[in-house]
């Protein structure tokens, strides 16, 4: 091994400790290296020779030339932040670099009727009960895909979420019809050891790519012309849970968010909510 081969690896497991410390998710950590690394690779040189000029230019590369989406650019711009900060002990250099501004943009909301349908055409149990997990118990991807079995607790009827963004523990729901999805699920693929949703290989869960095809396919065979994706069940079922009237308080604990401020852009979402008001010019010929 060279040395700046054992240079580079030696700064990639300095990297990894860093995030492991600070308890970051192992797909977080997994997405961090990887962005670092690929952003060495451009420079054919190690992290720790380059500076702000080069950040500028890769990012300007990644936006202008690579035309990357914003939530790639973000997660590039956390792993630099993140690596000069703390692997690079060089805090002025991550503050020089800003996360772009985001947009209001709020996702169009399936109808109860196109979630129905659309759970209706997943084709497999499996990739049922994932997207079943996403609507049921309003979790995000990658928290279904790390449930252990021992994670749905049908005596309580609650789903415990231990891999939760930013290490953050909590319950879910476990609805009647969640669990019977489940069940079925478990008798077909008998899942052993950590993982609920296990690889064929046996090493390790099962990967994201599995459930964005199969939500992806299901809302073409069920005739859906919306942009359906597996994160749009979490939106859809707390915007729904607000149109039942569920305290917004409730829906902030169910999705784990970290403030009210957060839950309160489903309030954008609902349709129902802006229908209940009544407008004023239609109130102009009353007395």
């Amino acid at each position: 091994m060279t040395a700046m081969k054992k240079k580079t690896t030696s700064l990639r497991e300095k990297m990894r400790t860093d995030l492991r410390i600070r308890n970051y998710s192992p797909h977080t950590e997994q997405v961090y290296l990887q962005q670092v690394a690929w952003y060495a690779e451009f420079f054919k040189k190690s992290p720790l020779e380059l500076g702000l000029d080069h950040v500028r230019q890769y990012l300007q590369y990644l936006r202008e030339e690579k035309k990357v989406s914003l939530a790639y650019f973000r997660q590039t711009v956390g792993a630099l932040r993140f690596f000069y900060k703390y692997t690079a002990d060089k805090e002025w250099l991550k503050e020089r670099i800003a996360y772009p501004k985001l947009s209001k943009h709020f996702p169009v909301i399936l109808t109860k009727e196109e979630v129905h349908q659309l759970l209706l055409s997943v084709d497999g149990i499996r990739e049922k009960a994932i997207l079943s997990l996403l609507y049921g118990a309003g979790l995000r991807l990658m928290e279904a895909l790390t449930l252990a079995p021992t994670d749905i607790d049908s005596k309580r009827m609650l789903v415990r979420v231990r891999h939760g963004k930013g290490q953050q523990e909590r319950y879910a729901q476990l609805s009647p019809t969640l669990l019977a999805t489940l069940r079925e699920y478990y008798r077909v693929y008998q899942p052993k050891g950590e993982w609920l949703f296990v690889r064929k290989d046996g090493k390790g869960h099962l990967g994201e790519s599995v459930a964005q095809r199969a939500c992806s396919e299901a809302a073409k065979r069920a005739g859906i012309t919306k942009r359906v994706y597996p994160h749009l069940l979490r939106h859809s079922y707390a915007t729904h849970l607000l149109e039942q009237g569920t305290d917004i308080r409730v829906i902030g604990e169910l999705l784990g968010h970290a403030t009210i401020k957060t839950t309160m852009r489903y309030t954008h979402m609902s349709n129902k909510l802006f229908r209940s008001v009544e407008c004023p010019l239609d109130t102009l010929t009353q007395p």
